[in-house]
């Protein structure tokens, strides 16, 4: 079908089905579809599911944790007792470099800041974003030391402990 694409504002694509009992609220489950610009249609060879996850990952860094254990995320410093960072790497480089970070809540990680032990963050911030990792301010109570590295992590109680980098979408 030739469609004139000189003057043509919006395409609009129709699926047929040869159901003969469908109704109103059916679903039409749709796959493996692919829309080619252009008077030919070109091969077409899904990817598989691992690979189009690691593709899309440069679109949305993130961070989950995999279970109720501990999960190291990063090492980082503290500059004074209530003041932290830590450079969060993404697994796979970032489209641009990102400009905000989403938690699941603060209560989720915890801080190994040596002397002070294991500390709850009070709020965990964005602080600067790039392509390959972000760095994040983690605000404490109390409990670390300046100029003593950290070790930050998930807490074992919370298995959905998540960060999202956003800003790299198309």
């Amino acid at each position: 079908m030739a469609i004139d694409t000189a003057s043509a504002k919006n395409v609009g694509v129709f699926i047929w089905t040869d159901d003969t009992n469908a109704t109103v609220n059916d679903i039409v489950y749709l796959a493996d579809i692919n829309l080619v610009p252009g008077a030919v249609a070109t091969s077409y060879m899904p990817r598989a599911f691992a690979q189009q996850r690691v593709m899309c990952g440069r679109f949305l860094p993130h961070w989950r944790a995999d279970g109720a254990s501990f999960n190291i995320i990063a090492l980082g410093y503290s500059d004074s007792s209530t003041n932290t960072f830590a450079a969060v790497p993404f697994f796979r480089p970032a489209r641009v470099a990102v400009a905000g970070a989403v938690v699941s809540a603060a209560g989720d990680f915890r801080v190994r800041a040596s002397p002070g032990g294991t500390v709850t963050p009070t709020a965990i911030t964005f602080n600067q974003g790039g392509v390959h990792a972000c760095l994040v301010n983690i605000t404490l109570a109390s409990g670390s030391t300046a100029g003593f590295a950290l070790e930050f992590f998930s807490n074992t109680a919370t298995p959905g402990a998540y960060l999202i980098f956003a800003g790299a979408e198309l």
